[in-house]
């Protein structure tokens, strides 16, 4: 058997990197951030405390890389908006995009709405987050203006509000019918005003 390359070794680093922000991300929402130890995750990944300490500094640094992991997730739904022959079926792509993310990364989203209602969490993530959502709403006004909607910013901010009571009401409840809510948003804040 020949000696690993350097290829195989960052790829089994970052397989382990990602197991730990996986366990971690799952131990947080589960049991918060304040109860999860570092001994706790390591035990739930089948790895030593030393072997986190060498990807992740503290707690706190691991907390940091999962919500900045996520913060870029979210940024890749919402791209900037580029010219389109169809503006309209590039919205009604990226609602899509959304609600096919909150099923595909359900538990990143239970960790999401879980941990930043914590008010301590919140507290220390309060400016980013207030930062990143304000881009977030820039980027979802100029997908409604591109498609020729009355009040854009204000459809931005209803959808982005109604995208986070989704989400929050689909972790509390495991039969609620994303579609079925997809469809609505679809037809009644973008088809709505092609009539």
């Amino acid at each position: 058997m020949s000696p690993r390359t350097e290829n195989q070794f960052e790829a089994m680093r970052m397989k382990s990197r990602e197991n730990i922000i996986s366990v971690a991300m799952n131990l947080f929402a589960s049991n918060g951030y304040h109860t999860s130890s570092i001994a706790q995750i390591a035990k739930s990944a089948n790895i030593s405390k030393g072997l986190i300490y060498n990807y992740f500094a503290s707690k706190e640094e691991l907390l940091d890389a999962i919500i900045k992991t996520g913060f870029a997730e979210i940024d890749q739904m919402l791209p900037p908006v580029i010219e389109s022959e169809n503006p309209r079926a590039t919205m009604v792509s990226e609602i899509e995009t959304v609600f096919q993310n909150y099923q595909s990364n359900f538990e990143f989203w239970k960790f999401y709405f879980q941990i930043i209602m914590q008010p301590k969490i919140f507290e220390i993530y309060a400016q980013p987050l207030k930062t990143f959502l304000s881009e977030q709403i820039v980027k979802l006004s100029d997908l409604f203006k591109s498609i020729g909607v009355s009040h854009p910013e204000l459809k931005a901010r209803t959808l982005a509000a109604l995208l986070d009571g989704i989400g929050f009401h689909m972790i509390i409840d495991e039969d609620y019918p994303l579609d079925d809510v997809k469809n609505f948003i679809i037809h009644n804040l973008i088809q709505e005003e092609q009539k």
